[in-house]
């Protein structure tokens, strides 16, 4: 089953090529500015399909010695398992959430207040707000609670 995240790691060179080096790809025509509403913002993909996943995976392991010696046992040659779709938490597998909306998301299902998501993530509570209003409308609902249901159900 193929199973592809994006991610959209803050707009600064280190972060950047930090997800190249790892494998992610950017994905034209999917810029946003969305962190400060100025700066250009790219958005990047990982395929986390099988073959390709545990090849890439075996290309990190073998850049280090210990990685080399982990590859060379009989464990590393058994097939990585990949959770099914099902098992998949529903908030995280939206694709119409940046990832830091999801983090707001999750706190949101665990009750947390604003206040208390912002301390959670060390951000300013006028950020959550920003987040929160931003899901509202992704979402076409109006209040918490609505959110909430429809982060609950299972995307589509």
């Amino acid at each position: 089953m193929l199973q592809i995240r994006f991610w959209s790691p803050a707009p600064f060179p280190y972060f950047i090529m930090a997800h190249e080096s790892l494998g992610f790809e950017r994905v034209q025509g999917a810029t946003h500015y969305g962190y400060d509403g100025v700066t250009p913002t790219a958005t990047f993909v990982f395929n986390w399909k099988g073959d390709q996943f545990i090849h890439h995976i075996h290309q990190i392991l073998n850049q280090s010695d210990l990685g080399r010696k982990l590859l060379s046992t009989k464990e590393a040659e058994e097939p990585v398992r990949i959770p099914a779709l099902s098992a998949v938490d529903p908030i995280l597998a939206r694709l119409d959430l940046t990832p830091r909306e999801k983090d707001v998301a999750k706190l949101l299902e665990k009750g947390l207040t604003n206040a208390e998501i912002a301390s959670a993530l060390y951000v300013s509570e006028i950020t959550v707000k920003k987040h929160m209003t931003s899901m509202l409308g992704k979402l076409s609902v109006t209040n918490r609670t609505q959110l909430l249901k429809k982060l609950l159900e299972p995307s589509v």
